[in-house]
């Protein structure tokens, strides 16, 4: 694929995040530069949550992209991983905001964004992208079994990770060329399903309660709060109350 610059597959890493920032620093990495790894000893997770990476059954890797639409990257990076699932295996995947992929109503796949901040203009440099997906895990761990899953559990099919990784960067590289006219973004809210939901989540160090109207131009989160405010929320968790 054209828009892969330079690639670094190792058998493991502590976290392919860690690896690709540790090479970018030291080094002028090219937009495009990728990390595969076929497991991971301390697999990053958002709000420093582990995300464990068996060897061998899944897909984990980081790609450096540079700075634009930040607003829009997580998002764009959901709607090809998920899309490439739908195509290749006939699933239909959903999106829980921001960025996780389900399947059957079970997590399937976590992306965490991580960037350097120029000290200057305090604008990140470049960002950094970690996909970890369930591939062909045959079962997962005990206390995650409820709330996860894999491909291979869904399908009943073992899955050629490199198809995979192929079709997600043809998406990758397909929709950052179009970023900046949102073309991705009806197929983010058609999949993205907390709409309707009442969710309890953070902003400003409060917890509020509300539900969920929408999905805005910028991918953030439209909620009406129980006191009647209609906010926009670009970023945090949310947890699911009720459907």
């Amino acid at each position: 694929n054209d828009f892969i610059s330079n690639s670094f597959i190792l058998n493991t890493c502590d976290s392919t995040n860690t690896y690709l920032k540790n090479i970018s620093m030291k080094n002028s990495t090219a937009e495009g530069t990728i990390v595969v790894a076929n497991s991971q000893s301390n697999g990053k997770g958002r709000q420093g949550r582990l995300f464990y990476s068996p060897e061998n059954v899944g897909l984990y890797f980081s790609i450096l992209l540079k700075p634009f639409k930040i607003d829009l990257i997580t998002s764009f990076i959901a709607t090809s991983v998920a899309t490439a699932i739908d195509k290749l295996y006939n699933v239909n995947t959903q999106i829980k905001w921001v960025n996780d992929i389900y399947l059957n109503g079970k997590k399937i796949c976590g992306i965490l964004t991580e960037g350097q901040i120029e000290i200057e203009s305090q604008s990140p440099s470049f960002l950094i992208i970690g996909i970890g997906i369930n591939v062909n895990n045959i079962s997962i761990n005990k206390e995650l079994s409820n709330i996860a899953t894999s491909l291979f559990i869904e399908t009943k099919k073992s899955i050629n990770r490199l198809e995979l990784l192929s079709e997600i960067i043809n998406n990758i590289s397909y929709y950052a060329n179009k970023i900046s006219k949102g073309d991705f973004i009806s197929i983010y809210r058609k999949k993205m399903f907390l709409v309707n939901s009442k969710i309890k989540f953070t902003r400003n160090n409060k917890i509020l309660i509300g539900k969920v109207l929408g999905v805005d131009d910028d991918c953030s989160l439209i909620i009406e709060t129980d006191n009647n405010e209609i906010i926009n929320l670009n970023s945090g968790e949310v947890h699911i109350i009720s459907v």
